[in-house]
């Protein structure tokens, strides 16, 4: 049991020295994607911003408009209109009730 304690305790001690130094390689890791992305998310000026502000209510007026239509927009017709030759024979027939 002695040899098996101790075994388990210098093993346990490698064991946590790898662990803290891949966790640190991963934060480190994590700071250095964090910076590159805030760097790309960030406008370089006032005018790029000024281009992704109107970008994005241009995408939201869309989105609005698109919204309010499929709302209030008739829905389609219930019967097919009628073709030609049929709309003739509809019309003369009125025309006789006249």
């Amino acid at each position: 049991m002695q040899k098996s304690w101790m075994k388990y305790k210098k093993s346990r001690k490698t064991k946590v020295k790898q662990k803290l130094k891949q966790m640190a390689k991963e934060a480190k890791e994590a700071e250095e994607l964090s910076k590159t992305i805030k760097e790309k998310k960030r406008p370089c000026n006032e005018n790029d911003l000024q281009a992704m502000i109107q970008k994005r209510n241009a995408g939201r007026l869309d989105d609005l408009i698109s919204n309010l239509e499929s709302k209030y927009v008739k829905k389609g017709k219930k019967r097919s209109e009628p073709d030609d030759a049929e709309f003739e024979r509809i019309q003369a027939k009125l025309k006789k009730r006249k």
